[in-house]
């Protein structure tokens, strides 16, 4: 009977330890399936922030290209103003020596 016992005793805690090792492995699934949750939010954070960079340079750049491009414009329609005048006083001159 003690044999039995001891088998018996033994079987017992092979159980237990199983049973607590199932308990574990599902509690540690439960923590990893979390986790696995997080990562997916922060990467879609990530994602989501990156995308807003992106657009927020583009909107940055954009801006900066047609204030460049309006001064441009403005700086040629002086210079045109400029050699308009220019001209005049070319011809008012050469031709006012002459009356």
């Amino acid at each position: 009977m003690e044999r039995s016992d001891a088998i018996l005793h033994t079987t017992l805690n092979h159980l237990q330890t199983k049973d607590f090792l199932l308990k574990e492995s599902k509690s540690k699934a439960q923590e990893i399936r979390n986790n696995l949750r997080n990562i997916e939010a922060s990467s879609g954070r990530l994602t989501l922030h990156y995308t807003k960079a992106q657009n927020n340079i583009n909107e940055v750049f954009q801006f900066y290209t047609n204030v460049l491009e309006d001064r441009k414009i403005e700086l040629l329609s002086e210079l045109e103003s400029q050699y308009s005048c220019k001209q005049v006083e070319k011809n008012l001159f050469i031709v006012w020596p002459f009356d």
